[in-house]
């Protein structure tokens, strides 16, 4: 049981990823407010890697913003196309991938952030490094996560998941290019959303 949960948060599929993503909505809603608030309302190119559902990144394109989503799961994608026909290639481009392999030129994005992917992600370094390809030199990156004290007693986390301590990920962070602006911290800060620039001056 436990396996067949954790496939479905790396990868909703068939009814059963419905209701994984929903189910994410609610765990991850802190986390979602807090993206949200750190956007800037004034238009922006912005990237949502692994949407889910398209919680976020319908209320991301209704604050002015033009939105572009990408996503491992068919069953997601479908699904968001079927709910924002009229935004569908005019202020809502979608398309399948993972973070590892962005399909997209480089420094293409005012902002770009993902919300709990970074378990399912080949390694942190190959993540960052494509982040950091693609965001403009003036660009913000949200880097949203649970810290690996959290995850760690939730049964299904052992089936796939990479699990990391946030000091690691912020190591990360600053190894791959980027300079923290600001850390948002919950549930006894294992709820972690790092919010953060380009640092071109100590190169990747």
């Amino acid at each position: 049981m436990w396996k067949t949960i954790a496939q479905q948060f790396a990868k909703p599929e068939g009814f059963g990823g419905s209701c994984a993503a929903k189910m994410m909505n609610l765990m991850n809603y802190q986390m979602y407010k807090d993206v949200i608030k750190l956007i800037k309302d004034d238009k922006q190119k912005i990237l949502d890697v692994g949407f889910g559902n398209g919680y976020v990144m319908k209320r991301v394109m209704d604050k002015g913003h033009i939105v572009y989503g990408l996503e491992i799961s068919e069953r997601m994608i479908k699904q968001v196309i079927n709910k924002n026909q009229k935004a569908l290639n005019h202020t809502m481009f979608i398309k399948k991938g993972i973070m590892e392999h962005l399909p997209y030129e480089e420094q293409s994005f005012d902002v770009i952030y993902s919300i709990n992917t970074i378990y399912f992600w080949e390694s942190l370094d190959a993540g960052l490094k494509e982040l950091h390809r693609c965001l403009k030199k003036e660009g913000k990156a949200i880097l949203s996560f649970y810290d690996q004290s959290f995850l760690s007693v939730m049964p299904y986390s052992s089936h796939g998941f990479r699990l990391y301590k946030k000091e690691t990920v912020i190591q990360a962070i600053h190894a791959n290019g980027f300079k923290v602006i600001k850390k948002i911290e919950h549930r006894h800060k294992t709820m972690v959303s790092v919010y953060m620039e380009r640092n071109d001056l100590g190169g990747i």
